[in-house]
């Protein structure tokens, strides 16, 4: 089985797929909130330099410009759903059988895959090229994230 979009949520999943859902183990990777919102403002950056993009999304020009700071970005509100949100269902309890960390990918992939029983190694897709999230951040950003993504730095035990 197959499917397209890399982000839909596990509770949709086990919804469109209920027999799947009970034969298939299922496991789904988190990644640091500080991190993924310098990387989804790097991708929400690049959309916005689009006009095709900016025609079709005039409420995020309007909430963040045509060229935001990370800052502004940040304080106009992420638009990014926690990863608890996602790989948890509607009592808030998590419904994958296993989560592994982007920050080691490599090794949490290498023991799903054994748990499995099959040999895969992970292409990289999507790389991105900006430093590292610390940079990006004051002390008022920093916080609104950490507000944000409480889930995720609570459940998943995510520092700045």
């Amino acid at each position: 089985m197959c499917i397209r979009d890399s982000h839909i949520r596990a509770d949709k999943l086990r919804e469109m797929f209920p027999f799947y859902w009970q034969e298939y183990y299922k496991f789904a990777f988190v990644r640091n909130p500080w991190d993924r919102a310098v990387s989804f403002f790097h991708y929400q950056l690049a959309k916005l330099q689009t006009l095709e993009y900016r025609k079709m999304r005039p409420d995020v020009v309007a909430r963040y410009g045509e060229t935001p700071t990370f800052d502004k970005w940040v304080r106009g509100g992420v638009m990014l759903p926690s990863c608890f949100s996602c790989v948890s269902g509607n009592d808030g309890r998590i419904i994958v059988d296993a989560i592994g960390k982007v920050e080691s990918i490599e090794r949490d992939f290498g023991i799903m895959c054994e748990r499995i029983g099959i040999r895969a190694q992970l292409g990289r897709l999507n790389r991105s090229t900006h430093g590292r999230y610390k940079k990006y951040y004051n002390a008022w950003t920093r916080k609104i994230i950490a507000k944000q993504y409480e889930d995720d730095v609570d459940v998943f035990k995510y520092c700045f």
